[in-house]
């Protein structure tokens, strides 16, 4: 499968997932499953083997989490994930959750994972080979703007603690 395309994983609210009124999923357990998708992703690109064989790991970064309206107990849903950028280091996932029965887009997930490693290792050295790395995509406005806005909050922790 190339870095460009998209991976499908699908899932079925529960008790167990839900809010304590059972209504709905939590977001909680809704990241828990955006590791599986994520991992799923890897797995179908190439991704994991190639930072086993370069022994890079990737750490959660940040999430942006953006709820339209929450999945409902017993509802069927998927989550799409999708590559749509990476800097030196740090890949950038897409997930977009929707439920099956109506098609309907639930939350919708900009996902940060660093690339950590070996020194000298980078995200270019992981997805170089991989199909779909010769053309790497521009970076989207949505994403220039959230680590903007990233660094301004940290500006602003930064001199809270001083």
């Amino acid at each position: 499968m190339s870095l460009r395309e998209t991976s499908t994983l699908y899932g079925l609210c529960t008790f167990l997932d839900c809010d304590v009124l059972f209504r709905s999923i939590r977001v909680a357990r809704l990241v828990r499953e955006l590791d599986f998708a994520r991992y799923h992703f890897y797995d179908r690109t190439g991704i994991y083997r190639r930072s086993r064989e370069l022994r890079i790991h990737s750490l959660q970064g940040c999430t942006l989490t953006l709820c339209e309206e929450a999945i409902p107990l017993f509802a069927k849903y998927k989550i799409t994930t999708k590559l749509i950028y990476w800097d030196h280091c740090s890949l950038f996932l897409e997930h977009i959750v929707t439920t099956t029965a109506d098609d309907q887009v639930r939350y919708y997930f900009l996902s940060r994972q660093h690339a950590i490693g070996v020194s000298g290792s980078s995200t270019e050295a992981l997805l170089q080979g991989l199909q779909g790395f010769e053309s790497k995509p521009d970076c989207p406005e949505n994403i220039i703007c959230w680590l903007q806005s990233m660094k301004i909050s940290s500006n602003k922790l930064r001199q809270t603690i001083l």
